[in-house]
């Protein structure tokens, strides 16, 4: 699972590190503890005029055919079900999107209670994460008692929305912090919303370190083929696999990440007194 990332990528950075050749107006202030239904920044291709652009949508997948939001979001996908689950393969199919981020956080079962650990590349450039998009509009509320259109089947019995025809994702505030975000968790019933998961996997050697998953990093690569829709399943399967662990470290980092409150740049600083995890340093993780 992925829960948490940061995204510490400059505005005109993004041009060239994904070929973004569209970018809202927004400022793109930093971002050291993204969580949940927070709105962050993705690669994708416009289905409107195939313009490679990069789009603020919501973090927590809703389907096109689902009216309502689900009580808990659907901010992962697996690696291994992601282009059969109802849920998700869709979008695996027609809507992949490249998650733009400098780090990510996982937890080590400890004693005292769970350690966060930021995983980076080892020479800290930006990577991006497998994703998938969707678009869907929510119906308007119901009457108490009524149903709720939460399924697939009652979903089926309601006009349908494409999400090919999706309006621009939303261009608004990036929300400081989780919190926010969960009190402004998205727009109103009946409104339209962008939104992405992250598809998460094996861990590499690495990352098992401390946690049994791990989000799938794309090769720089493969950018281009996971964004086109022209490209086979099995081969869009293939890009999801552990990303080279010999090209990462992982540090421990204050407990205050725990907190969906704070996103602040003290959170990704490494405890002095906790060692470096890395396969030169650690040859045991090979």
């Amino acid at each position: 699972m992925c829960g948490r990332y940061d995204n510490l990528i400059a505005r005109e950075a993004y041009r060239a590190l994904f070929m973004a050749e569209r970018l809202p107006p927004s400022n793109f202030p930093p971002r050291y503890n993204i969580a949940p239904t927070d709105q962050i920044p993705i690669v994708r291709v416009d289905p409107r005029d195939g313009t490679r652009e990069l789009a603020m949508v919501r973090w927590g997948l809703i389907p096109y055919w689902m009216k309502e939001k689900p009580k808990v979001p659907h901010i992962n996908a697996r690696a291994e079900t992601v282009h059969t689950q109802p849920l998700f393969r869709d979008a695996f199919a027609r809507r992949r999107c490249l998650i733009p981020a400098t780090g990510f956080y996982e937890w080590q079962k400890r004693a005292d209670g769970k350690q966060p650990y930021r995983f980076v590349r080892k020479d800290m450039e930006p990577f991006a994460f497998a994703g998938i998009w969707e678009y869907v509009k929510l119906q308007e509320a119901r009457r108490a008692g009524g149903p709720t259109g939460t399924n697939r089947e009652e979903a089926k019995r309601a006009p349908r929305v494409s999400p090919e025809a999706s309006p621009r994702a939303s261009s608004g505030p990036t929300g400081t912090n989780g919190e926010e975000a969960g009190r402004a968790e998205g727009p109103a019933a009946g409104e339209a919303i962008v939104s992405a998961a992250i598809i998460v996997g094996e861990p590499n050697p690495l990352t098992a370190a401390v946690h049994d998953r791990m989000p799938v990093i794309l090769m720089p690569d493969d950018y281009d083929a996971w964004l086109d829709k022209r490209t086979a399943i099995d081969a869009a399967r293939a890009m999801l696999k552990p990303y080279d662990a010999a090209l990462m470290k992982a540090y421990a980092v204050s407990r205050l990440v725990n907190s969906v409150k704070n996103d602040v740049e003290t959170l990704i600083e490494p405890l002095a007194d906790e060692p470096v995890l890395g396969v030169d340093t650690n040859p045991s993780l090979i």
